[in-house]
């Protein structure tokens, strides 16, 4: 027992020790002061810190960027479990040059180095001045790129203007990426700012799988794909996770491939698109998509707000709020065109559609072969050409305790869309008298809030999947007969913020 007593004493005194030594360095652009980097005063030239941190920075130490820099910083060194090092932008502090490049040419660039933190700090910036549709520079660009790490936290940052593209122009440059990140473990992106770029999260397994991928609290505007998450070779992604992010207003890339021409084709839009691997028919991505609102004008070519393709495997998606302010996506709000095999599980969605006639689009959208088990449950489903399609004739679709209202047919089997009658006589969403779907008006709060006004037939009328979640889009608690939809109803109108307006000029 002494033996144990004294290992404890001496572990809490090495951590205390470690802890008291972490040292702060400071760089800017070019050397200040003394340039004994002991404050931004005296910070040393970020080119001494680019590089081999071998002798400079050690793990749990702190990194502090200091005014604008126009200079790469290449992580050189890694952190330890506990003692991540961390990068921090001091107040004001940006990367701000004409234009980045790629690779080891972007704002921040690592291979290989592991717990490291990005810390934004109150208003950290990486951007470009220059390049674009109508600016000096047209190139290929990213804001930070991470390959072959671990343990990675990305926070408190606005990534803005890597390419800003001119809306509905003939400009086909597909360049652009904000957070770049390739075959990388367990890492996290939180409260980040994202816009005018092709590529606002572009993260992908090549060469090797990657497990753990979360991005969360964040808004990812004026792109043509807001999340990329897939593989591009035969390996695995798991464990992805996109919580309260906000994904708006993509209209910014409509346009073609060069000039619009009939034999052109258009800019492919969505919110996230996910894939697992065509080629090979085994490699997949996992991955939870919740607590989301994905909406605004995404312009008149978008497959989908969710667009999860190609050998995807165990699909969440759930209390997420889908809606439309500029018309719908080619295929549906949510779409699963898969290949192989996978179990898909859509609930609690509030999907606000376009229009009821054939330019309204489709809710929820399977279109692809596969031997797919899907279980569509409490969505809120409005203003829709079709409800539901199932394209695929191997798939087990179990729909049920939803709300379809607004619709030309609630429902499509193959090609084949299916009156009320029809659709329920296919086993789907059966209206009883002890109360599984409803097609009656929902009545939301207002034209723009979507959660729901007293005596919303959507009240009660759920299905308790408490084994899978237990709170709304805003985290209230869900409990006893759960509501339809993404908001559980509070006794009050909820909350809900307005969708941000679009057409601004970008500073």
């Amino acid at each position: 027992s002494k033996k144990i007593f004294f290992c404890l004493i001496f572990l809490t005194s090495f951590l205390l020790w470690q802890t008291a030594h972490a040292a702060d360095y400071y760089a800017a652009q070019s050397a200040a002061g003394t340039g004994n980097g002991d404050s931004c005063e005296n910070a040393r030239a970020i080119s001494y810190y680019s590089g081999s941190w071998s002798g400079k920075i050690s793990a749990g130490d702190t990194l502090h960027l200091c005014g604008t820099l126009t200079s790469t910083l290449t992580i050189g060194g890694s952190g330890s479990s506990g003692n991540p090092i961390t990068v921090k932008f001091e107040d004001g502090a940006k990367f701000s040059k004409s234009a980045w490049g790629i690779d080891a040419s972007s704002a921040i660039y690592s291979t290989g180095k592991n717990y490291i933190t990005i810390d934004g700090g109150t208003n950290g910036i990486i951007e470009n001045t220059d390049n674009g549709t109508i600016f000096g520079i047209k190139q290929d660009t990213n804001a930070i790129n991470v390959v072959s790490s671990s343990n990675w936290t990305i926070k408190n940052l606005t990534v803005k203007t890597m390419y800003t593209r001119t809306p509905d122009s003939d400009d086909s440059n597909k360049y652009g990426k904000g957070i770049v990140i390739i075959s990388s473990n367990s890492v996290i992106l939180d409260n980040l700012d994202i816009s005018d770029m092709y590529y606002g999260v572009y993260a992908y397994a090549s060469g090797s799988n990657a497990d753990g991928l979360t991005i969360q609290n964040s808004s990812i505007s004026r792109v043509s794909t807001g999340i990329v998450a897939g593989l591009n070779s035969a390996n695995d992604y798991t464990n992805v996770l996109i919580d309260n992010v906000t994904i708006f207003d993509l209209y910014v890339w409509d346009g073609c491939w060069g000039s619009c021409t009939s034999t052109n084709e258009w800019h492919h839009n969505d919110g996230i698109h996910t894939w697992g691997n065509h080629g090979d028919g085994v490699n997949k991505i996992q991955i939870t998509i919740k607590n989301s609102t994905i909406g605004g004008d995404f312009g008149g070519h978008t497959t989908g707000w969710i667009f999860v393709s190609d050998y995807t495997t165990d699909v969440s998606i759930y209390d997420n709020l889908l809606y439309t302010t500029g018309g719908p996506p080619s295929d549906g709000y949510v779409v699963l065109g898969t290949y192989g095999t996978g179990t898909a599980r859509i609930y609690n969605n509030t999907i606000k559609g376009w229009a009821t006639n054939n330019t309204g689009g489709t809710g929820i959208y399977f279109g692809a072969k596969g031997t797919w088990e899907a279980h569509i449950k409490n969505n809120n489903i409005n203003n829709v050409y079709v409800g539901i399609v199932s394209r695929i004739s191997t798939v087990t679709l179990t729909s049920d305790y939803n709300i379809l209202y607004g619709y030309t047919s609630p429902g499509a089997d193959g090609d084949a869309q299916k009156n009320k009658a029809q659709w329920q006589a296919l086993g789907y969403d059966l209206e009883t008298s002890s109360g599984h779907s409803i097609y009656a008006d929902p009545k939301f709060v207002s034209a723009s809030d979507f959660s729901l006004q007293a005596g919303s037939p959507a009240i009660n009328a759920g299905a308790d999947l408490s084994s899978s979640f237990t709170t709304d889009i805003l985290g209230a608690t869900r409990s006893g007969v759960w509501d339809i939809g993404a908001y559980e109803y509070t006794g009050a109108a909820d909350v809900v913020a307005p969708a941000a307006p679009n057409g601004l000029a970008v500073s």
